[in-house]
């Protein structure tokens, strides 16, 4: 068994004399080569005004290297003299999770969670008022009443909670829906009760009223669908609700719903702001221009149209790496999430270079790639937009019209949200794309795209492939068919119908699925397949690695990962590589194996220091990871 090394020579930088060089790597050999886009997610970003003046906070989001959860920080810019300063909840290295909706008060505090713990931060004298753990399940949404009272509401229970700041208690009140899990939109009306619009299943409009403590169904059975309930506020503070964004607008007061309200001049003075949106002016005509965590830069108008430019300042990790491919010319390309980022990396500069986000993708992903044709193709999370790259021209993601660099080749949604698979047919003609379905919906679907013509051949619902299933895994057999694996997990908010995950054969020929049966173990998500005879599958399900017999049904091999940390990749969507000679590979998060591919037996080649995030391509010998923003480059050996 070799072991890896991991070398100690770092980048601290993007590139230079100084930085590391992957082509000087010794078989086996690691080396660190840095973070690919250094550039935080905003989750969430608002101004207020406080007693020494306005204020812009916001929730930054990244992920510390290695782990495998987030880190959000509170990042503070005083506009008046200029400062920034950044505030970590319990340190600057606690993976302590996401902020979907921040708030600040009309007392001058900010207040947010960030999935492990609940916060009331002082924005004038810098400090932590009030932490806790009590609330259960994820911050969606967050109104102040006229009283002084912070009303609260979670995924995935839609519960109700309320914080007293007076009193630093947090009260379970009341669960808002039996069934639906994103209370997203809340607003209090002058009348004192509390609106919650809330889906994604099925859209769902409610009223509670805090002194009788009775909840009311506001929207009506033949108003309700797939998406959510939305309530927003009026230039007089008067709540307006719609079940269903089908629906108009209509009053909401007294707990009922009212008349239809024609072309309503919505207006936010709630103070609270959900994951990703801005609010950045204040009632005195002050308001923020620009505030771009990339180039570290705040501008901002004051009432009489003085316009002011700040440079603020914050550490960060960079964003999480999601998915990377060998460019024709050897460079690597890749993307990252939260924020959506794309970059390349030179090995024989070690240098980066950041192109920026496509800016309908917000907080997603170029989900899997493939080349074809000369071109790198990309599935992406979270519209199931399908991609194209022209690797030798600049990489414009924000540009417009012809400049426009990636290019959208086809739409999927709401049959394709949020990516899995992505494979090249061998007939030199068509790809295969695959994932989970858009918020709300059970069973995702299959596009069959022809790269050459650049037209879309088909694009199948679940009825048709796996039912009740969304495809994870795809494999190409040696005849030219196809063997889907399936996930009974519903990501997006609705409830699981299928109770284990299946595999289908797909018929190229006919394109369609001739058989589906159950895999043989109890798992939920087959997350990557391969197959070298057209005999056997290598599966990954789970922690689990499975040699499984097509022709018998049967588990010829089975190795718990878990101790290695299981299989590499945060989505778990893909784990395997296999080299042209015919090894196979199978990376889990803290060690390499090679895969004999008659037994199963798993070989360690190499451990990892820091847990393996994600796979890349092997491009001259080099295998491409990541562990968080970092990428790694491991000379494979023979």
């Amino acid at each position: 068994m070799a072991s890896g090394v991991w070398s100690s020579c770092r980048a601290e930088s993007v590139g230079g004399e100084n930085a590391p060089s992957v082509e000087d790597l010794k078989a086996w050999e690691m080396i660190d080569l840095g973070p690919a886009a250094v550039v935080p997610e905003v989750r969430g970003a608002l101004i207020t005004e406080t007693a020494d003046g306005p204020i812009l906070a916001s929730i930054l989001l990244d992920r510390p290297q290695g782990k495998d959860a987030s880190r959000a920080s509170l990042l503070m810019v005083e506009l008046l003299t200029g400062e920034s300063s950044q505030h970590f909840y319990p340190d600057p290295d606690a993976a302590n999770g996401a902020a979907y909706c921040i708030l600040a008060t009309s007392w001058g505090t900010f207040i947010y969670q960030d999935t492990v713990t609940f916060h009331e931060f002082d924005l004038v004298d810098q400090e932590y008022l009030f932490t806790t753990g009590a609330i259960e399940g994820l911050v969606m949404s967050m109104a102040e009443s006229d009283d002084g009272l912070i009303y609260v509401a979670t995924y995935p229970k839609s519960q109700l909670y309320v914080y007293d700041p007076i009193r630093q208690e947090i009260r379970d009140v009341i669960r808002l829906d039996a069934h639906e899990q994103y209370p997203s939109y809340m607003k209090i009306g002058q009348d004192g009760w509390v609106y919650v619009g809330m889906g994604n299943a099925k859209s769902n409009l409610v009223a509670y009223h805090p002194s009788t403590g009775e909840l009311r169904q506001l929207a009506k059975e033949s108003e309700r669908g797939v998406g959510s309930g939305l309530v927003q506020t009026l230039t007089d503070g008067t709540v307006i609700g719609r079940a269903h964004s089908s629906q108009p607008w209509r009053l909401l007061e007294d707990g009922e719903v009212g008349e239809i309200m024609e072309d309503p001049q919505i207006v936010d003075q709630s103070g609270s702001v959900y994951w990703l949106k801005r609010r950045f002016e204040l009632e005195d005509g002050l308001k923020v221009i620009s505030f771009d965590v990339q180039t570290r830069k705040l501008r901002y108008q004051d009432a009489d149209n003085a316009v002011y430019e700040i440079d603020f300042d914050f550490t960060s990790p960079g964003a999480s790496i999601s998915s990377m491919i060998a460019t024709p010319d050897g460079r690597i390309m890749g993307s990252c999430d939260h924020p959506n980022q794309l970059w390349t990396f030179n090995p024989k500069t070690s240098s980066f270079e950041v192109h920026g986000g496509i800016p309908e993708l917000g907080g997603g992903n170029l989900t899997r790639f493939i080349e074809a044709n000369g071109r790198l193709i990309s599935n992406s999370y979270a519209l199931g937009n399908l991609y194209a790259i022209d690797s030798s021209q600049p990489v414009l993601p924000a540009a417009k019209g012809e400049a426009l660099n990636p290019k959208v080749l086809a739409k999927t949604h709401p049959l394709i949200g949020r990516p899995r698979a992505l494979i090249k047919h061998s007939d030199g003609q068509h790809l295969v794309s695959t994932g989970y379905p858009g918020y709300g919906y059970i069973g995702g679907g299959m596009l069959i795209y022809d790269y050459t013509k650049d037209e879309v051949v088909s694009l199948t619902g679940a009825d048709n492939l796996i039912p009740s299933q969304s495809i994870t895994a795809i494999t190409e057999l040696p005849d030219g068919n196809l063997i889907l694996g399936g996930s009974i997990l519903t990501p997006g908010g609705a409830k699981p119908v299928a109770e284990r995950a299946s595999l289908a054969r797909f018929d190229w020929e006919s394109q369609a699925v001739t058989d589906c049966w159950d895999f043989p173990e109890d798992v939920q998500t087959i997350s990557d397949l391969i197959s070298i005879d057209g005999r056997s599958l290598h599966v990954v399900a789970g922690n689990h690695y499975y040699l499984y017999n097509l022709s018998d049904d049967t588990i010829r091999a089975d190795v718990d990962l878990g101790s290695y940390g299981g299989p590499a990749s945060r989505r778990g969507d893909t784990a395997f590589f296999a080299l042209p000679d015919g090894r196979l590979f199978l990376v889990a998060q803290k060690a390499l194996f090679e895969i004999d591919n008659r037994t199963g037996d798993l070989d360690q080649r190499a451990s990892f220091p820091m847990p393996v995030t994600d796979v890349g391509p092997v491009s001259s010998g080099i295998l491409y990871l990541a562990s968080s923003g970092h990428l790694i480059g491991l000379r494979i050996g023979d």
